[in-house]
């Protein structure tokens, strides 16, 4: 029996090498030696969520998600040189909270909302309860600790793609950007007078916070599969650096391609 897991974390790294497959041509030690610890890296990630099968009892849902947003990450660095900024990628997974969702059901929040527009308009935003999402992953080689900014539906990228609730649009933020950089050297009344489609409705020392641990940002918004209901919201993210960037999120295909993917997957299990 002590075998089964040291067969388990064997596999798990063969399928991370494998699914990696960095091209270092021709050989060069620290490009060899950057591919080898992005390898252990995401043996390590994948481990994680193995520990957790085997030592149980565990929560199959996070389990699930977690997976999946492995495998989107391995999608992404597949092929791919590693570089500084590739070790910096990192995919994120929001939920609404299952709590708010059964406690008031969707069709429910619906019917409530067309009845107060109807009857007292200005009551539909002092009464709506919107919910802080949750963090249900974080996959990357060098995660960091939350931020501790509480997303919400219409607050930040991801509160926005929420509230959006287009499936077919992937919003895009670059700190970099001229007009998002000016923005951030404003004062708060400048601020608060800016257009929403720039601040995403979030505070300045919010914004300034973020933009100190994130350059590039892409999100789509992940809907339930009966209702159409916006349950969550999926990201991929590049670290602030001062070069500029050799990988635009809102350009690759494959960044594209994996956040679709992930985002359709997740319908069935968030």
């Amino acid at each position: 029996m002590r075998l089964a897991p040291l067969g388990v974390i064997a596999i798990v790294a063969c399928a991370a090498a494998v699914s990696i497959g960095a091209e270092v041509h021709p050989f060069r030690p620290l490009q060899f030696a950057a591919s080898a610890i992005l390898v252990l890296a995401a043996t390590a990630q994948r481990l994680n969520v193995v520990q957790r099968w085997i030592s149980g009892p565990r929560d199959k849902r996070k389990q699930n998600i977690e997976m999946l947003a492995q495998q989107a990450f391995l999608d992404i660095c597949s092929n791919r040189i590693v570089t500084e900024e590739l070790l910096g990628l990192t995919i994120h997974v929001w939920g609404v909270p299952v709590w708010y969702r059964r406690f008031l059901p969707y069709a429910l929040r619906r019917t409530l909302k067309s009845i107060t527009r109807r009857l007292q308009p200005s009551l539909l935003a002092r009464w709506t309860i919107r919910p802080a999402l949750g963090r249900a992953a974080v996959v990357g080689l060098s995660t960091k600790a939350p931020s501790g900014i509480r997303f919400r539906k219409g607050y930040g990228l991801i509160g926005v793609c929420l509230a959006d609730n287009d499936g077919l649009v992937l919003l895009t933020l670059d700190v970099s950007a001229p007009e998002y950089n000016k923005a951030l050297r404003a004062t708060r009344h400048e601020w608060a007078e800016l257009d929403p489609v720039i601040t995403h409705n979030l505070s300045l020392a919010d914004s300034q916070k973020l933009a100190q641990s994130y350059g590039q940002v892409i999100a789509k918004v992940t809907q339930d599969v009966s209702s159409g209901e916006a349950i969550g919201c999926v990201t991929v993210s590049l670290k602030t650096s001062r070069r500029a960037a050799a990988l635009k999120l809102d350009e690759d295909t494959t960044v594209r391609r994996a956040l679709t993917v992930l985002s359709h997957a997740l319908a069935e299990v968030l």
